[in-house]
């Protein structure tokens, strides 16, 4: 089951976003045999907020999320919701059984391979180099079967976050002429910007 806290209606704004709904809901489906939760840490607002708002202004409260593991221990618990560095994530690890990365790991492709050094092996290494490259081929591919490269190259956009050059970066892959024309050498022009060569884009993993 993946669920929020709670729900607020504006017709009945505290009716399904209290600790006493929640602790109803969580025992009603570990009740029905639901092995695992994952809980978004907030309350979505229904008729007041876009989808876009209600991933940033309800608050996060992921005590709620620590008090539903500490009542149910045999309940399988992830937490999601504002993790988006490592100090976040092992916290919530010291209780949750997981947590889940969305829009972080998109923003911020490194925080995933500096939480495997931090959680599973410290000596991994990102070949940033050798990914990149077989995103090339990858688009070459999708260029010849008719993608448009805008599509492919807005995945890019935020690889180099907090990089010297990661603007200009972001702004040769925006070329809207190029992009038209689906010109893939704005990839390696873009790369360029970045003045780094292969030794340091895998150091930099």
């Amino acid at each position: 089951m993946k669920c929020r806290t709670g729900i607020v209606l504006k017709q009945e704004a505290l009716a399904f976003c209290d600790d006493a709904f929640l602790n109803r809901f969580v025992e009603s489906i570990a009740e029905a045999g639901c092995p695992r939760l994952y809980l978004h840490a907030r309350v979505a607002v229904l008729g007041g907020l876009t989808p876009a708002q209600n991933r940033d202004i309800p608050p996060l409260t992921p005590e709620k999320g620590e008090a539903i593991k500490r009542r149910y221990p045999d309940l399988e618990l992830v937490i999601n919701g504002g993790i988006s560095d490592t100090d976040t994530a092992q916290q919530y690890l010291q209780w949750a059984d997981g947590i889940m990365i969305g829009r972080a790991a998109y923003h911020q492709p490194r925080l995933l391979s500096a939480l495997e050094r931090q959680l599973f092996d410290e000596h991994f290494v990102l070949d940033e180099l050798a990914i990149i490259s077989r995103y090339q081929d990858y688009m070459a591919t999708q260029l010849a079967a008719g993608v448009k490269l805008n599509m492919l190259t807005k995945h890019l956009l935020h690889s180099f976050n907090g990089r010297p050059g990661a603007r200009r970066f972001r702004q040769i892959l925006s070329d809207v002429r190029r992009l038209k024309a689906n010109d893939l050498s704005l990839v390696e022009e873009a790369l360029d910007a970045l003045n780094l060569h292969a030794g340091e884009l895998q150091r930099a993993g």
